[in-house]
């Protein structure tokens, strides 16, 4: 069972939706972590934090919307 909604055809998702109300909505910040890391690293846990809870749960997972950007740039 897909349960990772941007994996689904719209058939599929109109099947989940006749029988749920309920879906996982993320939302994370882009934000520098150390020159090491990508600014995305917060929201890129998320995604595989939540997709898991997903599969075990079997509640729909909706993407991960990115909400700021933080980042100090130096030049």
């Amino acid at each position: 069972m897909k349960v990772i909604l941007h994996e689904m055809s719209w058939i599929e998702a109109k099947e989940y939706f006749k029988e749920n109300e309920i879906a996982i909505f993320r939302v994370s910040s882009n934000e520098e972590h150390g020159p090491q890391n990508p600014l995305g690293t917060d929201h890129l846990i998320a995604k595989v934090a939540v997709e898991e809870t997903a599969r075990r749960t079997g509640v729909l997972c909706l993407q991960v919307i990115p909400f700021e950007v933080s980042c100090q740039w130096t030049g």
